[in-house]
């Protein structure tokens, strides 16, 4: 984290980029947020761990518009999506400065809690330069371990490559996290009966959000819609035509493909 802080420091001073766009440490170490920084002296509260699993990508969008250059700290993941917002016309890619992050997997606090550990104060072996495969938690009734790949959010033991895809330069290193099939939970859902399905999805009578992909190619399918009585039925989409039917006052189709 110090090489980035270093680098950050160095190009705010030479005028290169106006603002750094990073993390900040939150009211507990496993929350850091999104922040921007526009001074040397404002870099000594970034933070860049385990728990940095936010994608700054989308926070582009808004500092496009700004006057200079912002330097955009990416993990690997996140230069998916920040190639989509070019393409769709989102983000400027001249008001960027992309550093490509080095990431091990992200963590999440609630698997943590959920190995049954409770009153956690400090979580120790988070730090990206930290090599360590376990986590030492520090709670109210003593010290507890964890295994770092236990802890890690669900989408890092499917993620797609620790290969940058945009970047103008990279820092830190990256380690494999990729342990599960990315469609297990599609095969799981596709086994279903269409009341296991129903009572599968909490957000059933507000969105669907379904995706469809192989290597090559990605088909998105968003269905919003607002549930109404006394107002005809919709059909689903086709990978939908198990569902139950709802009621719905309007609804919306987008489809993406790559």
């Amino acid at each position: 984290m110090q090489e980035l802080i270093k680098r950050a420091k160095e190009l705010l001073a030479d005028g290169t980029v106006a603002r750094v766009l990073g993390w900040k440490a939150g009211d507990m170490p496993w929350n850091p947020e999104p922040a921007y920084f526009e001074t040397e002296e404002s870099l000594k509260e970034f933070v860049y761990d385990g728990f940095c699993g936010a994608n700054l990508s989308k926070y582009m969008i808004e500092a496009s518009k700004l006057d200079g250059k912002t330097l955009v700290c990416l993990k690997p993941c996140d230069t998916y999506s920040f190639n989509q917002l070019i393409k769709e016309h989102r983000v400027d890619r001249e008001k960027a400065y992309i550093i490509g992050v080095g990431c091990r997997g992200k963590l999440d606090i609630e698997k943590i809690r959920e190995t049954g550990i409770k009153g956690i104060t400090d979580i120790k072996g988070a730090q990206i330069e930290n090599e360590a495969d376990t986590l030492m938690v520090e709670t109210l009734y003593g010290e507890k371990t964890v295994e770092y790949k236990d802890a890690m959010l669900s989408r890092c033991h499917v993620c797609k490559g620790k290969e940058h895809k945009i970047y103008d330069e990279l820092i830190g290193e990256s380690r494999e996290t990729k342990d599960a099939d990315r469609f297990a939970e599609v095969e799981m859902i596709e086994a279903m009966s269409p009341e296991e399905r129903f009572a599968f999805f909490p957000c059933r009578r507000t969105i669907h959000y379904c995706i469809l992909s192989d290597e090559n190619e990605f088909d998105i399918v968003v269905l919003l819609a607002y549930p109404v009585e006394n107002k005809r039925q919709i059909k689903y989409p086709l990978f939908l035509n198990n569902c139950p039917p709802i009621k719905y006052r309007y609804c919306i189709f987008v489809h993406v493909t790559r």
